[in-house]
Formats: structure tokens, C-alpha cells, sequence
């Protein structure tokens, strides 16, 4: 065992578990797969390459879309390809601490924001029926590594930018719309890529007014043009303007105070310890904001509720992620479709009749609660 490979040691496994308590489901797992790597020298230096690769953060990042994880041959075991990825990830856990704590991040939520890899290996499971670390959870995971994405409380925020094409306004009295200030849509206020569209939303603003397109309640740009005169209305966040990513893990529901506190406190966090990062909304890119759901649940119900405090503004509709939240494990037609719960049974209604849940973007005003 070189120095190199000196992370993947069970004693070094268990004292770096100890001292930043990363797991308390799958520690056994973890040190089942460092055992079989450090006895194949083909895994072993895929593992310690990888590692090394990640050293060089910047670069590592500008490269990680082109990379390829290593896939176990034809006919052999996939448990440690598929626990691959996290080892390697072991010794930037401890730079995941300095870089916190450089920063000045509170410690409970550098603890909270550690439990990422076996929370990827929870996910992962619950998918495909073992723990494991695919690209999706290993790129997803990197956010963390560089402290761009903090678990706080019940909520994940991530240091980022307002992508897409809507703006957000807010009025004197406190009243907030929605305005696409460029893009092509079809006929349903959809945004397209490719083919024809129904209209192209323009966007003019000048000293006295700002004047495009309304997005409707159901996130969708209507064919109905608004002027939103000034200085009654104000440009508050628009397409590259930073902005504080939302993301939710999954379980645990929504419930609605344990969000706001989240929310407070990473107010106070983000400008406290990246005071050149200057967030004009919270912004939420998921399935979990498609208005559609609202219909589908109770009101008081915790998606209802959570989607009660943003704006829903459309994306390109794809459609899919809600398969990996509601539906995690694989699938060959809708008819297979589990209908354990209600929320099953409804959507996978939807589909059958040709619908589908939209992934969507959300704005929440960055304001004081």
C-alpha cells in the first residue's frame, strides 16, 4: 500500500469516521469496498487516481462533464465500481472542513452538509437496490466538496446565478410578477429550442416603464401583454444575477417552519461568509414546482405549501426528474408504474393520458420573512 493509497486503510477510515462522523448506515459498506479495492491493484489506482485528479479543484471542475467513472467488465461484480466514486472522495472530506471553516460556516452545518456521501448511497439504494455512487450523485456531490452547496436544516442552498430567461418585479404595495425578458415559446407558454414557435417574448424597458409578456399562475408566458410603469415597479432580479439555489432532499416531508427557519438562516450565513456574493432571490429549479401539484394534493399538504412562497416560471418541459423522486426504481413503461401512495397513483395517471409534471423554476423573493 503506497502513501498515496493511504486513505483507503481501515483504521484510516475509522478515524476520519470518528472525527467527522460522515456515517451511520453504511460504515460497514465503506470498509467492505476499501477492502476488496486495496486488494485489486486495477482499483486501487483507478481510486488513488481519481483522488489525486480532485486535488486540482479548478481544473478538476472544468474537466468533470468530459469524465467517465470506471465500469466493473462484463460479468463481474459492480459493488466496488459502484462505491469507486465515494472512496475516492475521502480525503477531500477533510478539505471540505477547512475550506467551511475558512469561510466562517457554522459548525452544525458543516456537520449537516458531510452527510451528503451517504446520503447519495442512501439514494442511490433506494434506486437500484444497493449503495452506490453513480456520475449524477459523485458530480452532484462536488458542490459540497467546495462548500458552493450547504445543508442547512431542512434545505440544501447553493451559491449560483439566475439562469433562464425571467425577471422578477416587485410593486410598491409588495405585489411581485413575473416577466420573460427574452426566449421563444409555443402556443401553451412553453419555452422551445428547436422548431417553430408561437411567439417571440420581447422585452422593452425604459426609464418609465418595463413592458413584455405576463406569466400565468400555471408558470406559463401568456400572449397577453403587460406594462409595468415605474417607479412603481422595480427590476429586482433578473437572468445572471446571483442568486441562492434551493435544493430538497429527499424524505422527512416540508414541513413549513422548519423551511422558514432554513431559509433565515441562510439569509444570515450566505452574507456573513461570502460577502461578495450579493443573492437577489432564492430560486428553486424542480419538479416540486409545477403548479399541477397543487391540484393534485390538499392544500395544507407540505408540496402545496412550499410551493405557496415562490413564483413559477416555465422551463424547457422535459418531464423526467419526478420519475427519480416519486418513482425511484427503474421502469420500462408507465403501466409498471408503482401505486403505493396517493401521490403515485395521481401522477402516474397524468402520464398515462399523455401529461406530464413539469420541472419548472421558482422565485421567492429574497426578503425578510
Amino acid at each position: 500500500m503506497t502513501k498515496a493509497a493511504a486513505f483507503l486503510e481501515e483504521s484510516a477510515i475509522r478515524a476520519q469516521n470518528d472525527r467527522l462522523r460522515l456515517f451511520d448506515r453504511y460504515l460497514d459498506t465503506v470498509l467492505h469496498a476499501a477492502n476488496i479495492v486495496r486488494g485489486s491493484p486495477a482499483l486501487l489506482k483507478e481510486t488513488v487516481s481519481l483522488a489525486d485528479q480532485m486535488e486540482e479543484r479548478e481544473k478538476f471542475l472544468k474537466e468533470l462533464p468530459a469524465l467517465t467513472l470506471p465500469e466493473a467488465p462484463a460479468g463481474e461484480d459492480t459493488f466496488a465500481y459502484d462505491m469507486l466514486p465515494l472512496l475516492s472522495m475521502l480525503p477531500q472530506l477533510d478539505r471540505e472542513v477547512e475550506r467551511s471553516r475558512a469561510y466562517g460556516i457554522p459548525e452544525d452545518v458543516i456537520e449537516g452538509s458531510l452527510k451528503n456521501p451517504e446520503e447519495c448511497l442512501r439514494v442511490f439504494e433506494e434506486r437500484f437496490g444497493r449503495p452506490g455512487m453513480n456520475m449524477e450523485y459523485f458530480g452532484w456531490s462536488q458542490g459540497f466538496l467546495d462548500a458552493r452547496i450547504l445543508r442547512i436544516g431542512r434545505l440544501e442552498f447553493e451559491r449560483g446565478t439566475i439562469q433562464g430567461c425571467t425577471a422578477l418585479f416587485k410593486n410598491s404595495s409588495g405585489a411581485y410578477r413575473l416577466m420573460p425578458v427574452s426566449g421563444q415559446f409555443d402556443r401553451s407558454g412553453d419555452p422551445v429550442r428547436d422548431g417553430e414557435s408561437a411567439f417571440t417574448a420581447d422585452f422593452i424597458e425604459t426609464n418609465t416603464y418595463a413592458q413584455g409578456y405576463a406569466v400565468n399562475r400555471m408558470g406559463r408566458v401568456t400572449r397577453t401583454r403587460i406594462k409595468l410603469c415605474k417607479p412603481g415597479w422595480t427590476l429586482i432580479a433578473r437572468p445572471g444575477d446571483d442568486a441562492i439555489n434551493v435544493h430538497i432532499p429527499a424524505g422527512k416531508g416540508l414541513n413549513e417552519e422548519a423551511c422558514e427557519t432554513a431559509y433565515r438562516r441562510a439569509r444570515d450565513i450566505f452574507a456573513a461568509c461570502f460577502p461578495d456574493f450579493h443573492p437577489r432571490s432564492f430560486v428553486c429549479w424542480s419538479w416540486l414546482m409545477d403548479p399541477t401539484l397543487s391540484k393534485l394534493l390538499p392544500k395544507d399538504a407540505g408540496i402545496p405549501r412550499f410551493q405557496r412562497s415562490y413564483l413559477a416560471a416555465p422551463t424547457f418541459p422535459e418531464g423526467k426528474a419526478v420519475f427519480q423522486y416519486v418513482f425511484p426504481k427503474p421502469f420500462a413503461s408507465y403501466e409498471e408504474l408503482p401505486e403505493d401512495t396517493a401521490l403515485q397513483k395521481k401522477i402516474k395517471a397524468i402520464y398515462l393520458a399523455g401529461g406530464m409534471i413539469r420541472g419548472m423554476i421558482g422565485f421567492r423573493p429574497f426578503r425578510e420573512e
